[in-house]
């Protein structure tokens, strides 16, 4: 956190000392300041004498720690490698130390092509380690780094402790791959950590806010709505573990986690009715969040968007025809429309009514408004300075933000009104997304039928406003997160600044950081409850001892997001308790860092090692090639398959290849495909090409279909399978190929670790491919039209001939008409197309043996 990396607190001072003493994992609590901590070891490796690597940061994550290195003047600032960089460049780079931000891949291809000097490097410090649970370029990279390096440091970072219990021995595979023994744990709870920051306690006022009448039906009819869900999403699924599978959880993101995780193996094998009752229970949650979120008339909007869509697309939800639901939607119009709206379902009736003048009377305010009015008029009612008047207040995202605004300076009705007429055209519909504000706010909604009705009797308070709403989406559309308010702008609150500002979705994750620190407010309004501000104003206040900081948290009482930010809680609290338990039994062997040659990580895999033993020599000695390698496609570098080529004992040589992604052996190619680029390539005839490609160079072309791990392990799902065979089907595509090419080989694999398995299989017995004959093959100009000049086997007859290689062959191509005139030319000319006397040579003579051979069969034809 920007504005505390000066002086370290007391639990910062212990993190940073056993990490600086002993690699490890450190895991703290969100809002901690696991960046500050980053920081503060960034700090101290930058300068020319240090070489120290960082890895799986974000843009925006490199960005923010060197402008705060800039702002300490270290002695050498930080570079990020990019693609932009050249080889040559990058290994220069790599020669003047400091700190660098390297993405995965590019390093992963600089270690193997010994460009970045390993040996020389002082340590790698790994960000958001969590990730290496599913990741595989860090712990590639890590394995090749120990491998070469003994001394070097690994220190790795977390604020994620919920990743690490989701599976069986989570935290220990990570640290596995870390090649570290250490693991810290560091929760907010904590003895340290509680001791430091009830020092210098933050002034909190908690206030919890009833909802309305309407609100409170409202919620009710959903979570019954989500139980009637869940219930149907197990009687249907008998086979889910249904322990997880509660209202408590669905009302969360992590839901979506949950139900991925089981049933994306059998995802081929649902019916329809299980994809729309997961789709719905997305849906819920919104719905849920969006109450106590927006105001009633986005939220109605919403409402009637989804009833809406369901009919345009025919896709009928079962909770529409719940009695539930008819409860959800009368009072959700209610608190826009009114009791005398729903009185009947008669449309000539509301028809009436939206044509009255009753419209003035209605649209229900969103209660956290006027308890905001009253902690600014206390704010205001303070005995204390007006320069010290400085309010930030923080909602959950920009949507958020906006209603706030226009609330403070327009009055609650006013800004409501201004909200219904702005959705009541079509040409300004709402932006809102099909999730949270802070994950995509540009997704459109719908306007209901009423709004727009509505909007007719309000056309000419539209035409007034029309200006001003464009101005306001102009301000929606700008860079800028935080909304600053001028004392002017607020009628009766003279304060000095109010600055309200998003808690997601900023177009930069450290802006409220930055906010926080340059304001330095004195009071905070916590709009929406977020467990890791909460932590970051404690720690904000705990690095300024001397500095008075009220915050007032206001929360929904009974409400689910009373229960969201409470869940989050006791969630975070069983992970750490989970992962103390895991430390106090885990038993890791002293050969885990990897600084020992006897370290299990960088020997074979057991099977790769059975693989490889003839039992004919007495012990069954192994007779592994240790100069076994693969050449591989530097852009195959994005997915796990050369990790676990590695893993197997056989090195990899990097290398741009025009034709195939992995080379097995001199005349074995492959061309590895997953499910969905195989359904695009064979759509687009790019597959085409590369097969005609590779049955021209290589003996054994082979096309791997690979499958994602935890996924159907089939090209079509048989459900959606037509009757009768067609086409366009994916299956009589891959038919039809293996029909054009006689040699292509198909191998199906379940996932990359079965494919690496039998990658080592078929290298066994076959010679080891030539790098410098893989990177010339294809690499001819105008290849494409060769290609297309003469037919695949008029060049595999040509090849076949003695002395003829694919560096000269297209000379006796261009220059010789067919075979007739190649049995005629003479031995100089040959010579000279082939450019060499010997090669030349061997063909004149090869091709006078074959004519002296036909010359005395056919004479001994005719004398019989």
């Amino acid at each position: 956190m920007a504005g505390n990396t000066g002086e370290l607190l007391e639990f910062d001072r212990q993190i940073f000392l056993d990490l600086l003493n002993e690699d490890g994992l450190v895991i703290m609590a969100k809002g901690l300041g696991v960046d500050r901590m980053m920081l503060n070891f960034l700090k101290l490796y930058c300068s020319p004498k240090s070489f120290v690597l960082v890895l799986n940061t974000s843009n925006y994550q490199e960005e923010y720690f060197i402008e705060e290195l800039k702002a300490h003047n270290v002695d050498l600032i930080p570079k990020i490698i990019t693609s932009q960089y050249s080889s040559i460049e990058r290994e220069e780079i790599y020669l003047q130390g400091g700190v660098l931000f390297v993405t995965p891949r590019i390093l992963v291809v600089d270690m193997l092509s010994k460009r970045v000097p390993i040996h020389l490097i002082n340590g790698i410090i790994v960000a958001k380690a969590h990730k290496m649970i599913e990741s595989y370029q860090e712990a590639f990279i890590t394995r090749l780094y120990r491998q070469n390096n003994k001394n070097g440091f690994v220190k790795a970072f977390s604020d994620a402790p919920s990743t690490f219990t989701s599976g069986f021995s989570q935290v220990e595979k990570v640290m596995k791959n870390l090649f570290v023994r250490k693991l810290f744990l560091w929760p907010r709870f904590h003895a340290t950590v509680t001791g430091c920051l009830e020092k210098h306690k933050v002034d909190v006022v908690e206030l919890l806010i009833p909802m309305t009448k309407h609100m409170v039906t409202i919620q009710t009819a959903i979570i019954d709505i989500i139980y009637t869900c869940l219930k149907e999403l197990k009687k249907g699924n008998p086979s889910l573990d249904t322990s997880d599978l509660v209202v408590e959880n669905a009302m969360s993101q992590a839901f979506d986690n949950i139900v991925k995780v089981q049933l994306e193996p059998i995802w081929h094998q649902l019916s329809g009715k299980t994809k729309q009752l997961i789709d719905d229970l997305k849906m819920l949650r919104l719905l849920i969040l969006f109450l106590t979120q927006y105001d009633c008339i986005t939220f109605l909007n919403y409402l009637e968007s989804v009833r809406t869509n369901g009919t345009r697309l025919n896709k009928y939800s079962l909770w529409l025809f719940l009695d539930s639901t008819n409860v959800l939607f009368t009072h959700a119009r209610k608190r826009v429309f009114g009791d005398s709206t729903v009185a009947t379902e008669n449309s000539k009736t509301r028809a009436e009514f939206i044509e009255s003048d009753q419209l003035d009377t209605l649209l229900e305010p969103n209660p956290k408004w006027s308890l905001l009015t009253k902690i600014l008029e206390e704010i205001k009612d303070m005995d204390c300075n007006s320069e010290e008047k400085r309010v930030l207040i923080c909602a959950l995202d920009e949507r958020t933000c906006y209603q706030i605004k226009n609330y403070l300076i327009h009055g609650e009705r006013e800004a409501l009104m201004r909200n219904f007429n702005r959705t009541r055209s079509e040409k300004n519909k709402i932006s809102l997304a099909d999730g949270t504000g802070n994950e995509n706010r540009n997704a459109e909604i719908s306007i209901s039928p009423i709004m727009v009705k509505l909007s007719k009797k309000s056309k000419e308070k539209r035409k007034s406003n029309e200006a001003e709403n464009q101005e306001e989406t102009s301000k929606k559309k700008s860079k800028t997160d935080a909304i600053h308010l001028n004392p002017e702008e607020i009628e009766g609150l003279p304060l000095d600044a109010i600055t309200i500002h998003p808690l997601h979705g900023c177009s930069d994750p450290y802006s409220l950081t930055r906010v926080l620190t340059a304001l330095n407010p004195r009071f905070v309004i916590l709009y929406d409850p977020e467990l890791v501000f909460v932590r970051q104003l404690e720690v904000f206040k705990a690095s300024r001892p001397g500095q008075q900081l009220r915050v007032y948290f206001t929360m929904y009482s009974s409400s689910a997001e009373e229960q969201k930010y409470l869940t989050a809680l006791r969630k975070e609290k069983e992970a750490f308790e989970t992962l103390i338990r895991e430390k106090a039994a885990m038993v890791i062997p002293e050969e885990r860092e990897g600084k020992s040659d006897s370290c299990q990580q960088f020997s074979c895999d057991i099977q790769s090692i059975a693989m490889n033993v003839d039992t004919r020599i007495a012990g069954g000695r192994s007779q592994v090639n240790r100069n076994r390698k693969i050449i591989v496609d530097v852009r195959e570098f994005r997915s796990e398959l050369p990790s676990l080529i590695h893993k197997r004992g056989i090195d990899i040589v990097p290398i741009t290849l025009k034709i195939g992604d992995y080379i097995l052996s001199p005349d074995m190619c492959v061309e590895r495909k997953s499910l969905s680029d195989l359904i695009g390539s064979l759509n687009s005839g790019r597959l085409y090409n590369q097969v005609v490609a590779m049955t021209r160079y290589y003996q054994r072309p082979i096309l791997l279909i690979e499958f994602v791990k935890n996924k159907p392990f089939v090209l079509e799902s048989k459900r959606f399978h037509p009757g009768e065979i067609s086409f366009q089907d994916l299956t009589s595509k891959v038919a039809l190929l293996t029909l054009q090419f006689p040699k292509l080989r198909l191998l199906w694999c379940d996932s990359p670790h079965s494919t690496a398995e039998l990658f080592e299989q078929l290298k066994l017995n076959h010679d080891e491919p030539d790098p410098n004959y893989a990177s010339e093959v294809g690499d001819e100009e105008n290849a494409v039209v060769q290609y297309d000049m003469y037919t695949p086997k008029t060049q595999d007859f040509v090849l076949k001939l003695p002395g003829i290689s694919i560096k000269n062959y297209r000379s006796i191509m261009n220059n010789i008409k067919d075979f007739q005139e190649l049995r005629t030319a003479n031995k100089e000319r040959l010579i000279e197309l082939l450019g060499n006397t010997n090669v030349g040579k061997n063909l004149w003579e090869f091709i006078h043996s074959v004519n002296q051979k036909v010359s005395a069969t056919s004479t001994v034809s005719r004398k019989k």
